[in-house]
């Protein structure tokens, strides 16, 4: 059964580490298929890493329809999420996202 409510925007927080000592993170947005687009992410940043160096995905924001937010730590948590929820509409997303996202702040989105 699918929930009422609708994902609209999904971003995702990546820790890149040298020697198991993180050195960069960014966010990603992730809003078109969710976890499958931060796989492919991820999968592309270890095919073009250097032998030292790991990525992983710590966090995810996620942002519905209604208006709310939430935040998961564990994939295991978004995949649950994304069967409940269904597809990602981000052509519904109300404007602006609130809170603001950090992807936002970061690249200097100001919707």
């Amino acid at each position: 059964m699918v929930s009422q409510r609708v994902l609209v925007a999904n971003f995702a927080w990546v820790v890149e580490s040298a020697s198991l000592q993180p050195v960069r993170n960014w966010w990603i947005d992730v809003s078109e298929t969710g976890l499958a687009q931060a796989d492919a992410a991820l999968a592309e940043l270890r095919a073009n890493a250097e032998p030292t160096y790991t990525y992983a995905i710590t966090q995810y924001h996620c942002y519905f329809q209604d208006g709310g937010h939430v935040r998961y730590k564990l994939r295991y948590d978004m995949q649950n999420a994304e069967k409940l929820y269904g597809a990602y509409h981000p052509e519904l997303a109300p404007s602006p996202l609130v809170p603001t996202p950090e992807y936002w702040i970061q690249e200097g989105i100001t919707e």
